[in-house]
């Protein structure tokens, strides 16, 4: 930890300091937390609030009745005081740190999903830094933003390891791969497209495998015990239903529902409402179709839905939207 970082820590454990605001409430400096996510921009933004109260009682409380004297070998209060440079630097670091606090704030979820939103969450908050970087009235702090782009850089590139983040993304009937389309390069977008139809093709297959179980094994409970000639039709239909099956699903559209539901219009949605509610609006609309009258449409999207598109980015377990 940096000189500065120590001082301006160490004022902030300072529990003297508080001032009441037009609504009677009072506000007392934030001490800071290493095991907290976002420490460091409640510190700052709570203690440029109180810069007044801050600068009175470091002017006068080593000469002040009213406040205990340091102990022996400590600094003075004084000690603690920042002149308008340090001030105008804690304004441009709050500046930062609220842009971090803010994206770290919407990863944050218990009770609904929020995956689909961690690369465009990402892919902004690492332009924003940039434009950090480029702004001439924050040069004092461009070789920290840069490190930090770069550290941001490693944990993007890491999502490459799973498809969670492209899939949610394009089971999002509000999105599908339109974010791609726009954002995206060409190449990204051969990439995500690929993402998610392998994931596609594979809980797809899972589906038709089970569906082929099911039809031999209803065709197995309908046999009858004894043969007869009278009977040898029916049985030939039955013998051969299997490979009949087999064949109808070989000659089946690859990826035919990815692509309806790809073509559909958009799904709308109020962008004024809540991560929370929006969040329930899209499964409220995956409901109505797994769930609702027409339980053929999408079904292999259901079970990628639920493998995928129900994690919050914390990968707590959520409540299952699904659920009846």
């Amino acid at each position: 930890m940096s000189a500065e970082q120590t001082k301006v820590r160490d004022l902030a454990s300072l529990r003297d300091v508080r001032q009441v605001t037009d609504s009677n409430e009072v506000l007392e400096l934030l001490p800071y937390c290493k095991t907290r996510w976002g420490s460091w921009n409640g510190v700052i933004t709570r203690l440029l609030i109180l810069k007044k109260a801050v600068k009175l009682f470091t002017s006068t409380a080593d000469d002040s009745d009213d406040v205990p004297n340091v102990d022996k070998g400590q600094p003075t209060y004084s000690s603690y005081r920042l002149d308008d440079c340090e001030w105008e630097l804690l304004g441009l670091i709050k500046e930062v740190l609220a842009a971090a606090a803010e994206i770290q704030e919407a990863f944050s979820a218990k009770y609904y999903p929020t995956i689909w939103r961690i690369l465009p969450l990402y892919e902004d908050f690492i332009v924003k830094w940039h434009s950090f970087a480029a702004d001439p009235n924050m040069a004092v702090l461009r070789p920290a933003l840069e490190a930090g782009i770069e550290s941001l850089k490693k944990y993007y590139n890491k999502t490459d390891n799973s498809p969670v983040h492209i899939v949610s993304m394009y089971l999002n009937p509000c999105v599908k791969d339109e974010y791609f389309k726009v954002v995206w390069s060409d190449e990204g977008q051969t990439q995500a497209r690929i993402v998610m139809e392998q994931v596609f093709d594979k809980y797809e297959k899972l589906y038709t495998s089970q569906q082929t179980v099911d039809r031999l094994s209803n065709a197995g409970r309908s046999a009858p015990s004894a043969v007869s000639r009278t009977s040898s039709s029916s049985l030939i239909a039955r013998a051969t239903e299997s490979r009949r099956t087999r064949e109808q699903l070989s000659t089946k559209v690859a990826r035919a529902e990815l692509k309806v539901f790809l073509a559909e219009d958009l799904v709308a949605v109020d962008e004024s409402s809540s991560p929370e509610q929006q969040a329930s609006s899209i499964f409220s609309w995956w409901k109505a179709v797994l769930l609702g009258g027409n339980k053929g449409s999408f079904r292999p999207g259901f079970y990628v839905m639920g493998n995928h598109a129900e994690r919050p980015s914390s990968h707590e377990h959520p409540r299952s939207i699904f659920d009846m």
